[in-house]
């Protein structure tokens, strides 16, 4: 078996600013409050986080599993980016729609301490 020293391995190169296409269609998460504008009309205004998700420019994610459950999961993952690009193929350039989505937070679990080795119940020693 070789081994591969990952220090000296190719890494792609990053894409060249000439050929970068700045995304069109955005997912923005937030909320609508009423407020005045301007001209002192009554209006709704969404205020949305500093960041948006750029729609277009997500791939859809691989579908094929070894669990039916999990794949049934993905596929939909990619349903939803599906109607979400069709739905902004009927906006015109700087219009916006309110969608009815939900907005999951979560925060990352902390991992657990790595067990030692005459503790943990799938290390064999081997006769080798």
């Amino acid at each position: 078996m070789a081994f591969v020293n990952l220090k000296t391995v190719a890494r792609p190169q990053a894409t060249p600013a000439a050929d970068f296409e700045p995304a069109q269609v955005w997912v923005n998460i937030g909320h609508t409050v009423q407020a005045q504008n301007d001209q002192g009309e009554e209006v709704d205004v969404f205020i949305g986080l500093p960041k948006g998700l750029p729609l277009d420019q997500m791939a859809p994610v691989k579908t094929s599993s070894s669990s039916e459950y999990y794949s049934a999961i993905q596929e939909s993952k990619n349903d939803l980016l599906t109607q979400l690009m069709k739905a902004a193929e009927k906006l015109q350039p700087g219009q916006s729609r309110i969608v009815n989505l939900q907005v999951e937070l979560r925060r990352v679990a902390t991992p657990h301490a790595p067990i030692k080795a005459n503790e943990n119940p799938f290390i064999k020693s081997l006769d080798l």
